[in-house]
Formats: structure tokens, sequence, C-alpha cells
């Protein structure tokens, strides 16, 4: 009934008990952990004593009632149990006195005794508000003092009531002190129970599943749900195009908001979807009506400060209807929020973690690992409670659920802080005893390992957990690195081993690798994890200079694909092309691309060797990337160890001597070059690069481990502001000049790669541009603590030329393919649309086109005539058929500007060519100025040009002197633009940018009739031909951009000033 009523009438409680009715409660494991029925009753009633014992006490009133209702029939039932009537009504007294003894006495001192004995431990606050609610004793006390007020009730109406009447109350007191006696055995039984550190910790795991989590999920789901209503399809309604609806909008300007006072006691309850949903689909039919589409409403309930009443529920950019506004306000409940501060899950944790803290405290380490075990299995039984399998069939847990809030924490988050904080009070015990820190390396990995249905997720940010571990050994070290205390030594080498060993056992217990077989999608990011926090674990110890713990961190970056690998790929190693296989390919859902068809090289694909074969290659990156950014770290006085551990990042060798070949070995600078290759994603042809993005992130996190305190407003970087492989050219290049003993080669496997159709022309040319950088960057170098002083000169020359030679081979390929390519004409189409724009934009013209009366770009101009724009060396890539160019930037704009240019200078170039009907002589500055406010007057638009660049600067210069501008005129107006200087009186004054020149020309504006553009191909709007002539190299030639227009000019008289005075004679009052 409740599953039909809430489909009808959907809201949000109704979506949110359904998520939780088909994941948790059928969750097998939270079943075992639920509570019983009794158990969920006097939990129940704890929480709510005061409204329970109110029912209780209105209950035993309506039974005494009923029993004198049912007197007669009563009575002939129970003659029989009676023997002593009198006796009963007697007992009264006894039950008052032994009830109060209970509540009065026996009560506060098993409370009292409770409270003393837990009062000092760690978990106390936690447990304390547990038992008060499991053992019952705030309902059961209270339900006793009730029963109390009730005996004394039946006293005082003793009088006015008959013996067989008072009966009726006797009876139901009777049968109250029964259910109290009860209460007070399970209060009892509860209270030795809870003294028991085992029962204890196992009534924190029931109740935080019973209790806590599912009521922090519902509120959690809330949020979510409200946040992103819209998007789950709760409002999703089809007039879009009148009305959109959407949760989120981080701007009140243009927008009414309704709001309604809420007391701020109050949170959200619930919201009536179908109410809602009513509301906005009786707006648009307000809207329909009136005829107004695309309007926005923003439903985004929130409360907007913590101290006030008001409550905002939507905003949108038009009035709401009063009844939609009335309709909406109803739509959304709310209710007093409980004050469950002391019932948080970070409270309870800290409940079960404070056994743990107890025994560090108190130096015992036996109860240590007990409390140790017990954490573990709170933690998988809370987590095999709240897993079950999500939408797309994967493994998934509300453990792993945020908050609200853009950086929001899980519960799984919340727990590696507080496990953080336990290691790090055990590391302080160190140099006591190791033991405790012991037990907390493995910890995150017995949990991973033992718990049930535990998702890749999961996984992963135990990994982190366990790494922070490492972060805080090291960091340990360095405190006390100065004491030279063998068994100090011995201690913290003997943690490091176990720390190596547990960390290294990860491989198998995310996945054994001899049972791999099909699909792997599961552990995929689980290992990437743990890959990505071992190369961390390098530079996290090197920052804290310690060498040994940075030496073990290398072993086991370079050890980790024999952890991994079967080894028993080697088919498939040569017979595919695995140079640029990565593991943002096996994400892939279709393997028949056209990548992977390169890749396999006409063979079958393997799920498995392509897993380990891809995490071979991201390995091998990744100990070039961390030995790239070692080299980057600035110089100090271990260069010795530092180009050690960078050597033994780029060898692979690992401590024990184990099988460094299966991971690959950088020993010539081609295997550097082309690992930079694959880290580049340079086969991408659309921008998308996941593989870079990934190493970029690993690298960022370099960046931000150990970061100086920092001062808010201030920038700051590591070392060097590293952010991507790229960003470390310098690093890549040392390395491939200390291996340039002699000229290098690039292994032809990576050459088919590259001259094959995987890399698009535009490709190429990028590379080559790197490379030609590389050549740059290298001859910059000076020294390097990789190569010796004396032969950096020799390989230096090596290196240049190895790299000229990869390039001239790369570019003969790339100028073959555009020696045979054909033009292709719907490039130059595109081009020829893109320098058409100037002659789109003439509803505002500029300078000169404002010059005009007319400014057509309609109607084909018969007596238009042909101009063209000419560009040489323009590259045959950008419109080659087949070759996909590279992108220039803002090659839109740059072509247009260079016909629009041209355009002027054929209009100036008119100007100029008109005959002048008279040639004025001027011989200084004062008699130039002059002349052109005399002639000024005799024009009824006058304008007046200037090619004379010196008279041009002395007019700017006494544009802002006051004395001469009064004394020539000379003004500056607003709502000119373009070439425009100043006016002179009345004459608007432009600077001529044609040539250099000692001329003015006066003229009308009359002269100027009208300026007509002949559009070429009316359907695109398109105004230019574009035509292309490949040159004698057959790479590049000569891009010819044609126009055609019509300048119309009037037989208005222009007159030509010729300034005869020296241009040095000028001078600056």
């Amino acid at each position: 009934m409740f599953s039909f009523f809430g489909n009808l009438f959907k809201n949000l409680n109704y979506y949110v008990n359904k998520d939780i009715n088909e994941t948790i409660y059928k969750n097998e494991a939270f079943k075992q952990n639920k509570w019983s029925f009794f158990e969920g009753q006097i939990v129940q009633w704890s929480q709510r004593y005061l409204f329970y014992v109110s029912m209780l006490f209105f209950f035993f009133v309506l039974l005494s009632s009923n029993l004198l209702v049912w007197k007669p029939e009563l009575t002939a039932l129970a003659l029989p149990f009676i023997k002593d009537k009198n006796a009963l009504l007697g007992w009264q007294q006894i039950f008052l006195g032994g009830q109060l003894t209970i509540v009065a006495v026996i009560y506060p001192l098993v409370v009292g005794l409770i409270g003393v004995l837990l009062q000092n431990t760690a978990g106390s606050q936690t447990i304390l508000p547990i038992y008060q609610k499991y053992s019952g004793f705030m309902f059961s006390g209270l339900s006793g003092l009730a029963l109390s007020l009730f005996i004394l009730l039946g006293y005082f109406s003793k009088p006015w009531l008959s013996d067989s009447n008072y009966l009726a109350v006797c009876i139901s007191s009777a049968v109250w002190l029964s259910l109290n006696i009860l209460l007070t055995s399970w209060f009892f039984a509860k209270t030795f129970s809870i003294l028991d550190a085992t029962k204890r910790d196992n009534l924190i795991i029931r109740y935080s599943i019973n209790e806590l989590c599912i009521k922090d999920i519902k509120s959690r789901l809330k949020v979510i749900f409200v946040e992103h209503s819209c998007h789950k399809g709760f409002l999703s309604f089809q007039n879009k195009s009148i009305l959109k609806i959407e949760n989120h909008n981080y701007t009140d300007e243009g927008y009414e908001v309704l709001t309604v006072n809420v007391n701020k006691h109050k949170s959200l309850s619930n919201i009536r979807f179908w109410l809602l949903k009513l509301a906005i689909r009786l707006q648009v039919m307000i809207l329909f009506l009136f005829r107004k589409k695309g309007l926005t409403l923003i439903f985004q309930p929130y409360r907007l400060s913590k101290a006030l009443n008001e409550f905002h529920l939507c905003k949108t950019n038009f009035k709401l209807n009063y009844l939609v506004k009335f309709l909406i306000k109803g739509s959304v409940s709310y209710k007093a929020v409980d004050n469950l501060s002391d019932e948080s899950f970070k409270a309870m944790s800290d409940g079960l973690l404070g056994s743990a803290i107890d025994s560090i405290n108190n130096d015992n380490t036996h109860g240590f690992e007990v409390a140790v075990n017990n954490l573990i299995a709170w933690h998988i039984e809370i987590s095999s409670s709240l897993a079950f399998i999500n939408d797309h069939g994967k493994k998934d847990n509300w453990i792993l659920l945020p908050n609200s809030g853009l950086f929001g924490r899980s519960y799984l988050n919340e727990l590696n802080t507080e496990y953080y904080k336990l290691s790090r009070l055990a590391s302080e015990k160190i140099m006591i005893t190791s033991s405790y820190f012991q037990k907390m390396l493995t910890l995150h990995k017995r949990i991973n390992s033992f718990g049930y249905g535990v998702s890749a997720r999961e996984t992963a940010v135990l990994i982190e957990g366990n790494y922070l571990q490492w972060h805080i050994l090291v960091e340990w070290y360095s405190v006390h690195l100065n004491q030279s205390d063998i068994r100090l030594a011995n201690k913290y080498e003997e943690l490091l081993y176990i720390f190596v060993g547990a960390w290294e056992d990860w491989l198998n217990s995310i996945e054994y690798k001899y049972k791999r077989e099909g699909d792997m999608e599961e552990a995929y990011p689980s290992f990437i994890s743990h890959l990505g926090f071992s190369a961390q674990a390098v530079i996290s110890a090197l920052r804290f200079e310690n060498f040994e713990a940075t030496s073990w961190a290398i072993d086991i970056l370079n050890n980790w694909l024999n952890n991994f690998s079967k080894k028993d790929h080697y088919h498939q190693e040569y017979q595919w092309k695995i140079e640029f296989l990565t593991t943002a390919q096996l994400t892939v859902t279709n393997k028949d691309n056209r990548f992977w068809k390169s890749i396999l090289n006409e063979h079958k694909y393997e799920h498995v060797p392509a897993f380990e074969l891809a995490f071979k290659n991201l390995t091998t990156d990744l100990r070039l990337i961390t030995a790239c950014y070692i080299l980057s770290k600035p110089k100090s006085d271990h260069e010795g160890k530092i180009k050690n551990h960078v050597l033994t990042l780029l060898s692979g060798q690992c401590k024990d001597g184990g099988d460094s070949a299966v991971s690959t070995q950088f020993t010539n600078p081609g295997e550097v070059l082309g690992a930079y290759i694959r880290q580049g994603e340079y086969i991408s042809s659309d921008g998308n690069r996941p593989y870079k993005d990934y190493l970029s992130s690993v690298i960022e996190k370099f960046e931000r481990m150990d970061t100086q305190k920092m001062v808010s407003g201030r920038s700051y970087s590591g070392w060097g502001g590293i952010d991507s492989p790229l960003s470390m050219k310098r690093a890549y290049i040392e390395i491939s000049l200390s291996m340039s003993s002699s000229v290098w080669f690039l292994s032809e496997r990576w050459y088919k790669f590259i001259l094959s159709e995987m890399f698009a022309q535009t490709s190429r040319y990028n590379l080559v541009q790197e490379l030609k950088e590389w050549i740059k960057i290298a001859e910059n170098i000076e020294s390097s603590i990789l190569c010796a002083e004396g032969q950096l000169r020799v390989f230096k020359t090596n290196f240049k030329t190895s790299i000229e030679k990869i390039i001239e081979r790369i570019e003969s390929v790339n100028n073959n393919l555009l020696e045979n390519a054909e033009i292709d004409e719907n490039k130059l189409n595109q081009l020829a649309l893109f320098a058409s724009s100037p002659f789109l934009k003439i509803q505002s013209p500029q300078y000169p086109f404002s010059l005009f009366d007319k400014v057509s770009n309609k109607d084909f101009v018969s007596n238009a005539t042909a101009h063209k724009l000419t560009i040489n060396g323009f590259g045959k890539d950008r419109v080659a058929e087949g070759i996909d160019s590279t992108y220039v930037i803002n090659e839109e704009n740059w072509l247009a500007d260079g016909v629009k240019n041209q355009v002027d200078k054929s209009i100036y170039q008119s100007v100029i060519n008109k005959v002048p009907s008279e040639e004025v002589v001027c011989e200084s500055v004062e008699v130039t100025f002059a002349q052109i406010r005399r002639l000024a007057l005799d024009f009824e638009k006058p304008v007046l040009f200037i090619s004379h660049r010196n008279f041009e600067n002395t007019i700017r210069k006494y544009t802002y002197d006051a004395n001469n501008s009064s004394l020539f005129g000379i003004e500056l107006r607003d709502g000119f633009s373009g070439g425009y200087l100043c006016h002179i009186d009345n004459c608007p004054v432009y600077r001529l940018p044609l040539r250099e020149g000692k001329q003015c020309l006066i003229t009308s504006r009359n002269l100027f009739k009208k300026l007509l553009f002949s559009p070429v191909d009316e359907l695109q709007q398109r105004y230019v031909n574009a035509s292309f002539a490949v040159s004698d190299n057959n790479i590049e030639g000569k891009l010819s951009l044609t126009f055609f227009m019509e300048i119309q000019l009037s037989n208005d008289q222009c007159i030509q000033l010729n300034l005869t005075f020296d241009n040095e004679a000028i001078q600056y009052n």
C-alpha cells in the first residue's frame, strides 16, 4: 500500500527510502547485524522516552477502564485464580515501595558505577549515550516513576471506588510492574555486557549500522537528491522551450527569489515532487497563454543563514503566478532538527578507536592488538552491511557516500583520517616500542583482504591510508635523525622492512596475479592507485632527505612490475605494437577501433596481456617521470646520492637482484625519447589526452607533498612549478645527454608508429617542433650531475646530430605527403569564409567605411573591380587534401584583418589617385594650419587626410597642449574611431596610412558616395575567392584572396597641400 501511494504521489522521502530498501535492507550482512524486534523497540522507546511513557500511562488508564467495563465477564473468569481479594488490594504498598527502590536507589547506583568505570576511557562520550538508549534505563526509570504516580492516583481515588472497582487499578499496576521488571532485567543484562570490551565494541558496530548509518545515509541522500533533482529526473517535463528547470545558478542578478520563513531550528524534511511538478505545469500553461518562451526556474532550496528564519526555495527570471507560489511553498515541508551531536558517525568511530588509544596511553601492547583487531572487525562489518551492487552492475558501498558540499567527505574518508591520527599516535611510541606502529602498518590491507565485496573505490582509499603511514614513518625518522641510537636505528629499519613487505603484498590482496583471467575492470582503479602512490613514496622520502627510505621507495617502484606481472606475455609483446599502449586505452569498451587495430598488428586481442603490457608502459613512464622530477630538484649537498637514485630508476634494478628484464631499462636516449612521445599522447587528434592528464596529476601530487606553510594571497610552487611531463623537458634532455656518448637512433618500431596513419600530420609537426626545442634547450645546458664536465661538449654534439637526423626523417615523410597531396577546395572555401568576415560587419561601419553615404553587400555589382591580397610562404598543409594541418592561433582573425587592410588600402589609393583641383604650398607649420582652417570654410562637410608623419606627430602633441590647441583650433571629439586624429575647427582630420608623403588632402564628405561589395556566393555569404599556387619546394606556396568591390567617388573638388618645410625644422613649443 505504501509503495502504491508512494509511487503515485512521489516525494523526496519515497526516493530515499526506495534506494535504502533496494540496497541495505537486502544486504545479508546487514540482516545479521539488524536489531531484533525487542532491541529495536527498546532503542526507539529510549530515544523518545517522554512520548512513549506518556503513551504507556494512557494505555494503563485505558486498561483499568476496560477492566471496569468488562467487570462482570472478567469476574467470573478471575474468581478461580484469586483466593484472597483483600490481599491483592494490600499489595499496592509493596508495588510502590519496590518500584521506588528500583528507580531511586538501584538505577542511580548502577548508572553511577558504569559512569565511574567508563569515565577514564577515550570513548566514554560515545559509549554512555549508546548505553543510555540500548539499556533502556531512561525509559524504564521514567516508566517506574509513572507507575508510582499511577499507584498514588489510585490511592487518592480509592474513597470514591468500591473494592471491586479498585481491584482494576491494582491489576493494571501489577501488569505494569511486571513490564517494568522485564525492563529492569534487560537493563541489568545489558549493563553487565557493556563492561565487556568485546561486547561493547560489537554493540557500537550494531548501533552504528542500525541507527547512525541508516539515518545519516538518508540525510545525505536527501541533500544529493535535492541538489540534483533535475538530473535525477524528479522534475523532468517536456516544455523546455517555454520553461527550463535547473538546480544551480550562482547569481541572483535578474532573478526574482521566492523565500519562506521557517524556524531556524527546523530543516528541510520532505519535498512533494508531484505537487511541485503540478505547480510548474500550471506556470507553463500561463506562460504559453501569454506567448512567453526561454524562461528559467532555478529550484535550489537552502537556508540563507543559520541565524535567520528565511529559507530560499527557488528563483526565476520572470514573475511567478500567486497560485504557483502557494503550491511551491506547500510542496516543501520541514521538521525540527534532532540534536544528535553525541551520536555522529565520527563519534562512534572515536568510541571504538578509544580502546586502542587507551591501550597506547597505558602502554598495553596486548590490549592494543585486541583493539586493532576489533577495529578491523568493526570496519569490515560496517562496510559489508552497507555494500550493494549499483545500477551499472558494479560493486559499490554507501560508506563512500559524501556529505553535502563540493568538497564533501565520505564515511571512509573520515575513518581514514581517524586511522591516520591513530598511526601518528602510535609513531610517538616507537622510541619505547615499535609494536604499536607495526600493527597499524597492516591495518588497511587486512581490512581490504578480509572484507566482503570490497569495491575498487574502497580499495583505492585504503591504499591511500596505508601510504600516509609511509609519510608518518619517514617524517618521524627525519625528526629523530640526529639521535645516534643503534636500537632506534634498528627499530626504524625493522618498520621500514615491514612497510615494504605490507605495501608490496597489496598487489596480491587486490588480485592474485596467477589467478588473473577475464575482465579486470574492477581491479583497474586499485592498481592505478597503488602504482601512483608507489611513485609518490619516492618523492615523499626525498623531501625529508631520508635517502635510505628513498632507496627502498625506488626499489618498490622498480620491483612493482615484477610483483604485478605473470611474465608470460612475450609473444604479444613482440607481435603487438605496444609502444603506444597505455592504461587509458584499457577503459575503451570498443576494442575494434583504429587504435587497437594498429596495436594488435593483425593479431588476436587478449585481455590479460593487454592489461599487463599497458601497466608495463605505465610503470616505465612513472619511473622516468620520477627520475626527471628528482633531477629537477634544486642543487643540494647530496648531488651524488641524487645521481645514484636517478640512475637506479633508469636502470630498473632491484635490491634483491630480481628479474629487471621484466621492466624496461633506459640504456639509450632513443628509449627516453620514445617514452616522452608516449607520455605526450601525440596520437590524440581531438585534444583529449587522458593518459597525459593522469601523469600530470601524479606530478601535481609530487608538487603538493610537504609544501611549506603558505600565506594567503601569495603564489607558491614546488621544484620549479612542474605540472606535467612536458614541463620537465630539461630533465629528459639531461638524461638523454648523459647517454649520448655516440650518435644514437630512434628504434624502427617507434619510427613505424610515428610514420604510420596513427600519427596525424599535425602530431608529427608538433613532435618536430618539440625536438627542435630540445636542441635549443640542450645548447643552453652548461652542466649536469649526470655528465662529467669534460664530456658534455662531445655529448651535446652527438645529441644534436641524433635529434637532427630524427627530425630530418620525420620531415621528409611529411614533405612527401605534402608534395603528393592535392589542393582541397573545401579548405580553400573555409579560408575564404574566414576572410569574408569584414564584408559582413557593415551595419555599424568603421573608418574608412563610415566616410561613404552608402555601404552595401547584398547585390551583385556589375562594375566591381577585383582586388587581391597575396600571402607568400603559406603552408600547403593548410589547404592540402587528406592532411590534418596544425591549428594556427587566431587564423580567422588575421585573415579577416589582412583582407580588411587591403580594402582600406584600396579606398586610400582611390583618394590619392583623385586628381586635385588645386595645389597649395605650405612652407611652415603655422602656414599649414592657417591654410587648412581657411580652405575648410569652402567645403560643406570638410575632411582632411594627412600623409606627412611629422606633421601628424605635431598635431598629436598640440592636441594635449592647451595653448597650441586653442591657438590652432584643435580639439578631440567623441564618436570617431579608426584613423581619426582630431578636429581642426569643424574639419575632422584622419591619417592616411598608405605611404609616407609630404601632402595633405582636404575635400568634402560628399566626395564619398557608395562602397559596394559584390558577393561571390550569396548562400554561404562568401565575398572572397581563395586560390593557392604551389611554390617550387612543393610544401608551401602563395595564397591569393580575391574580393570584388566598387568605390564610387563624386566630382567634388580635392585640394592638395604640399608641405615643403623640412621635417627637422618643426619646433615644438
